[in-house]
């Protein structure tokens, strides 16, 4: 059975100031590594190298490194169109010791290939059609939407004038206990294919397509260079829905409500909905509860196009996997778990602070939506949020901020909100 593993296509880029690197031999260390255009998560995907690959270090821009192959069996694998010159790497992948190889690694047989036009990878697009989480056509549309944000100049203008307005001040020195609302985010295929089908399942009810968009998503990509999922592309989507609501899916897809937009007063607060759902991806909540029913499955069988090209009857594995996507579409989509949404809240308060935000719009967006729910019978019903302690959650989190995060002089940025505020 072969595997197609060429993935998600971001377009967007940014111009940092190169910095020389001495050469140094690292490996790739996770099953799939993303090589990209350029430093960071929003350039063009090129292709995705297996683990243990050589690479030569040339130089570094933060948390990115410019490499040369040295496997000659990948380089010549390689489409002539990619030039070796641009290829760049996320810290994140790398060790500088080569790994051993496990059984997934031997078993699971990489094709190089260039990125496709639809954007979005064949093996986790062939488990989301196979297990009946999404269609066609919703996955078609979903990465229509997604590549087409904005451009590589836009970003550059917003990324500019974020840091010349949010982190003018000080910056806060935060404690290593904080560690873990940034590490890096290595989700697995199957997770990333959940997360793909779902969303197009979700998209498939109707999404807004409105140029705020490319405000919210120009605002998400700014956010995620200050975690330690950088690497991540991940990507805003609102749904005309007037319910106070918000979802997180693995693989970096967030969905925001138009109602849970409307109670927003700033870009702080819009940027602390945004974060809090940043942390339940990087913190994976929502497949806690399924995660270790992926122990033991066929990971070729999983992800094999051809059997999707096939009329073959379900065995006993594909029943399994169909059970574990229809469990996972339930979980991630049910009410949140309160513990799981103080977690969320404090990574968020942190994320705020760090990128110059005021991490006091974590408990005014808390308070605002209790209120909310409050005051509609409808919202009060249809709410995710509506069964938690919301008064308990702006308590302790008031508390927390007091008692964690250095006073800063975080910024609200409401004349850049007004400007691209989501309307009709």
């Amino acid at each position: 059975m072969k595997i197609t593993g060429v993935l998600v296509l971001l377009i967007a880029f940014i111009n940092f100031p190169n910095q020389t690197f001495s050469q140094s031999t690292e490996h790739t260390k996770r099953l799939k590594n993303e090589v990209r255009e350029g430093p960071g998560n929003y350039y063009p995907l090129l292709y995705v190298l297996p683990g243990g690959s050589g690479l030569q270090i040339l130089e570094r821009q933060g948390g990115w490194l410019k490499f040369q192959l040295l496997n000659q069996t990948i380089l010549k694998a390689l489409p002539d169109s990619i030039s070796q010159s641009d290829s760049w790497i996320s810290k994140n992948c790398l060790v500088e010791k080569k790994p051993r190889e496990s059984w997934r690694d031997l078993k699971y047989p990489w094709r190089i290939l260039k990125a496709s036009r639809a954007g979005v990878s064949a093996a986790t697009r062939g488990f989301a059609l196979r297990f009946g989480i999404a269609s066609s056509s919703d996955l078609d549309s979903l990465a229509d939407l997604q590549t087409s944000f904005f451009t590589p100049s836009e970003y550059g203008l917003f990324r500019n004038v974020s840091v010349s307005l949010l982190q003018a001040g000080s910056q806060p020195q935060l404690s290593q206990q904080h560690g873990l609302y940034f590490q890096d985010y290595d989700v697995a295929l199957e997770e990333e294919a959940i997360g793909l089908g779902i969303a197009a399942r979700i998209a498939g009810r109707g999404l807004i397509k409105n140029p705020s968009l490319k405000y919210l998503n120009l605002l998400s990509t700014y956010l995620s260079e200050e975690t330690g999922a950088y690497d991540v592309p991940f990507t805003v989507f609102v749904s005309d829905d007037d319910a106070a609501k918000a979802v997180s899916l693995p693989g970096g897809y967030i969905f925001l409500t138009r109602g849970i937009l409307k109670l927003c007063r700033n870009e702080a607060e819009i940027a602390g909905v945004i974060a809090h759902e940043m942390m339940h991806i990087t913190l994976k909540h929502g497949l806690t509860e399924v995660a270790t029913r992926f122990t033991g499955i066929d990971f070729d069988l999983m992800m094999s196009e051809l059997e999707l090209e096939t009329e073959e009857e379900a065995d006993s594995v594909s029943e399994e996997l169909e059970e574990i996507a229809l469990d996972a579409y339930e979980i991630l989509l049910k009410p949140r778990i309160q513990s799981y949404e103080l977690e969320a809240d404090k990574g968020a308060a942190i994320l705020l602070a760090k990128a110059g935000y005021d991490p006091m719009a974590v408990p005014r967006m808390i308070l605002r939506l209790g209120r909310a729910i409050k005051a509609d019978e409808n919202l009060e019903m249809e709410s995710p949020f509506a069964h938690l302690a919301l008064q308990k959650r702006h308590d302790l989190i008031l508390e927390f901020i007091a008692n964690s995060i250095p006073r800063v002089d975080g910024a609200t940025n409401i004349a850049r909100f007004r400007e691209n505020f989501f309307k009709d």
